[in-house]
């Protein structure tokens, strides 16, 4: 058996319905055949939002990177030419590369 520990919650625990919520802990070994890994917490950002000065750095940065790759205009186009009803798997790549290129943006502001 590979259930270590269970437990069954309170109705209207996370919902407003009326259904109970179950927890159950496994054992990863004895589930799965070999050992489980634990879970990494994610690095936290560079970014605090209570400190001003770095959100303004942080705030120039990003538009000198939004300006530089012209990203306002490229959306204005792929919004003109959505609302013309010219969409084109062309303009889905267009899309998927500005999209690309805004996270690469905020990682840099964020260093």
């Amino acid at each position: 058996n590979s259930v270590e520990r269970s437990s069954l919650l309170p109705f209207h625990t996370f919902f407003d319905g009326d259904h109970r919520p179950i927890l159950i802990d496994f054992n990863g070994e004895k589930l799965f055949g070999d050992p489980s890994f634990e879970i990494q917490r994610q690095k936290s950002r560079g970014l605090k939002l209570k400190d001003p000065r770095v959100v303004d750095q942080y705030l120039d940065i990003l538009g000198k990177q939004l300006q530089y790759h012209k990203i306002f205009d490229k959306v204005e186009s792929l919004n003109d030419t959505s609302e013309a009803k010219e969409w084109t798997d062309k303009n889905v790549q267009a899309y998927e590369k500005i999209d690309s290129i805004l996270l690469e943006c905020s990682r840099h502001a964020d260093r």
